[in-house]
């Protein structure tokens, strides 16, 4: 899947940089440092070339979906006739990997502030009505194929919020543990305190952990109703 995770990148990596173009345009026409005539030309050429990069990302992503259905039917197949299935789970292990590194903050920029910019447009006459439908419509279907892949993220990362909640669940059964033990004069203070004192560390650390993940997670599930709405 090589050539396939590669187009699925360099189009991402080209529609953030034609955003860039397109902000940066969009600042300079408010300033008034770009004629009408040239933002004009400009914001068609940036246009084009993002709802081209767009489609051509929607190409591969649906290519690369594919393959892993096949993949995942391949190695199922393997599994009950014996055969060596590690290259399929490698191919899926890249396009899984690929999806996993996909900035979700990134595209909800993405969608917001290409919608902001393109409905400023509109208001200024650069593009038509039916100009800035086609083009919600095209963000439209890139907003729901990233929050499919926010869906896969978020399913990891409350993975590792359960298990890390897990981990200080137990954490906290010894430290509670530890103090009985503290009481009934099993340890003294300073004992006490010695063995106290990196588990103490340790959960302080879960629980900024288990507070990041929640506080991401509901930031971006957030900003995506923010996209929709």
């Amino acid at each position: 899947p090589q050539q396939l995770l590669r187009e699925f990148s360099d189009r991402m990596n080209e529609i953030e940089s034609l955003l860039h173009k397109l902000r940066e345009l969009d600042e300079l026409s408010s300033r008034g440092s770009v004629e009408p005539a040239a933002a004009k030309k400009l914001r068609d050429e940036y246009s084009s070339g993002m709802a081209r990069a767009m489609e051509q990302f929607f190409d591969a992503e649906e290519k690369l979906e594919g393959l892993r259905a096949e993949l995942k039917v391949e190695i199922e197949q393997g599994k009950r006739t014996g055969s060596d299935v590690s290259e399929a789970e490698r191919s899926i292990n890249l396009i899984e990997t690929a999806y996993m590194q996909i900035d979700p903050n990134v595209w909800v920029e993405i969608a917001i502030a290409s919608l902001a910019i393109f409905m400023s447009a509109r208001e200024k006459g650069e593009i038509s009505d039916d100009e800035f439908a086609k083009l919600r419509e095209t963000y439209k279907k890139f907003l729901d194929y990233m929050a499919d892949k926010w869906n896969y993220q978020k399913a990891s990362l409350e993975e590792v919020r359960k298990k890390t909640e897990e981990e200080l669940a137990k954490l906290e059964a010894s430290t509670k543990e530890l103090t009985v033990r503290y009481k009934v004069g099993e340890y003294d203070e300073n004992r006490y305190n010695e063995l106290i004192s990196p588990l103490r560390g340790q959960r302080d650390a879960l629980i900024k952990r288990i507070e990041k993940i929640s506080e991401f997670v509901d930031a971006i599930d957030s900003a995506v109703f923010d996209c929709y709405y």
